[in-house]
C-alpha cells in the first residue's frame, strides 16, 4: 500500500526470536514434561556453534568453553519441546557442536554471550571459512530437568536439527590453532585504547565476522574483506598501492617465505579484481585470462583477511613496523 511503512528485516528477526523465546518459556513454565533420571547434561550453559563439526566424544578446550557433542537424549532432556522420534533423528544426523560453560549455580541472565562471539571469531580466523553467527541459533542454560531456560535466535532450531551449508571440521590442530587466536583476541578486547594498527586488527575481525553471517554476493564479500587487508597492509601508501600491497600481503602471510599460496602474484591479481570490481572494469575477463575461475577466487580474499589477521596477532611487528 502506497505510504506504508517498509518492514525492517532485523527488527522481525528480534520480534520473532523474542516470541519464540516466549512461548519456549511458557511451555516449561506450564509445566511440560521433562525427561529425568541419570544420564542428562553437566549444569552450566550451552551455546550451539551453527556447521561446527568434531568427532563424538571428543571434547577441545577453547577460553572457559568445552566443545563437546551431546547425544539425542541429553539434548532432549534441555529441549523437551522437540523430544520426538523425528527431531531426535534429525539431531543425531546433525551431530551439532557446543560450547559448554561448566557454571553449575549461575543464573541466565549470566550467559557468556562475548567470550561465544570471541569463540565464534576465533574459529573464523584459525579457519579462513564462513560459519554463522551463533547468536542465530540457540542456547541453553541447563541446572536440572526443571530449571531449563533457552535463548533462541532468528534462525530457531533450524541451525541445530538441519542447516550444513559450509560445515568446518574442529580436530586438535585446529583447535589447538582456535586457542591460541582466541587468546590473542582476549588481549586485543582488553584494551583500554587501541593504536591505529589495533584499530585495523579489530575493524578486520569485525569484518569477517560480519561477511560470515549475511548474505552477501560472493564479489560483495570480496570487496569487504579486500578493503579490510588495505586497512592492515597499507595504511597511507599512495604510490605503487598494487605492488606494495602484494609484497605485504606475502609477507604477512608468509613471514619466512616458504609459503607461496599467497604469493605476490596472487595479491596483484587480487588488487586487479578489486580495481575492477570498485572503478568499472571487466572482472571476469581479468579472471579468465589469469585462468581462475570467479566462484573459486572471490574467497580467497576472505582466506588471505583471516591469514594476515591471525599473523599479525601473533606477530605485530610482522610487517616490520615494530610492536603495538
Amino acid at each position: 500500500m502506497p505510504g506504508s511503512p517498509r518492514e525492517d528485516p532485523q527488527e522481525l528477526d528480534r520480534v520473532r526470536s523474542e516470541l519464540l523465546a516466549f512461548f519456549d518459556t511458557m511451555r516449561t513454565a506450564a509445566g511440560a514434561e521433562e525427561p529425568g533420571g541419570a544420564g542428562g547434561p553437566d549444569p552450566g550453559f550451552y551455546a550451539h556453534l551453527p556447521e561446527l563439526v568434531i568427532t563424538p566424544g571428543v571434547r577441545h578446550r577453547i577460553g572457559g568453553a568445552i566443545l563437546m557433542t551431546l547425544d539425542a537424549d541429553q539434548w532432549a532432556r534441555m529441549d523437551s519441546s522437540f523430544d520426538t522420534s523425528s527431531s531426535k533423528a534429525a539431531y543425531t544426523t546433525a551431530a551439532p557442536v557446543f560450547a559448554f560453560f561448566p557454571r553449575n549455580g549461575s543464573a541466565p541472565q549470566d550467559f557468556p554471550c562475548d567470550e561465544v562471539s570471541l569463540i565464534h571469531r576465533s574459529l573464523l580466523i584459525a579457519s579462513g571459512r564462513k560459519l554463522p553467527d551463533p547468536a542465530l541459533s540457540i542456547h541453553y542454560h541447563y541446572r536440572s530437568v526443571r530449571t531449563i531456560s533457552r535463548q533462541i535466535g532468528a534462525h530457531g532450531r533450524e541451525a541445530l536439527l538441519y542447516s550444513r551449508r559450509w560445515t568446518l571440521h574442529v580436530g586438535k590442530r585446529s583447535a589447538r590453532k582456535a586457542r591460541r587466536v582466541f587468546d590473542d583476541l582476549a588481549q586485543l578486547s582488553h584494551r583500554s585504547q587501541l593504536s591505529p594498527e589495533d584499530s585495523a586488527l579489530d575493524a578486520a575481525v569485525d569484518t569477517l565476522s560480519r561477511t560470515a553471517s549475511t548474505h552477501l554476493a560472493p564479489a560483495t564479500e570480496f570487496v569487504h574483506c579486500v578493503v579490510a587487508l588495505e586497512a592492515l597492509l597499507i595504511p597511507g601508501v599512495t604510490e605503487n598501492i598494487r605492488a606494495e600491497f602484494a609484497a605485504r600481503l606475502h609477507a604477512v602471510c608468509s613471514p619466512g617465505g616458504g609459503d607461496t599460496s599467497l604469493g605476490p602474484a596472487l595479491g596483484r591479481l587480487i588488487y586487479r579484481v578489486r580495481d575492477a570490481l570498485l572503478h568499472g572494469g571487466d572482472c571476469d575477463k581479468i579472471l579468465r585470462k589469469a585462468g581462475s575461475d570467479p566462484r573459486r577466487f572471490f574467497p580467497v580474499a576472505r582466506k588471505a583477511l583471516a591469514k594476515c589477521t591471525e599473523n599479525l596477532l601473533t606477530a605485530p611487528g610482522a610487517m616490520g613496523g615494530g610492536g603495538r
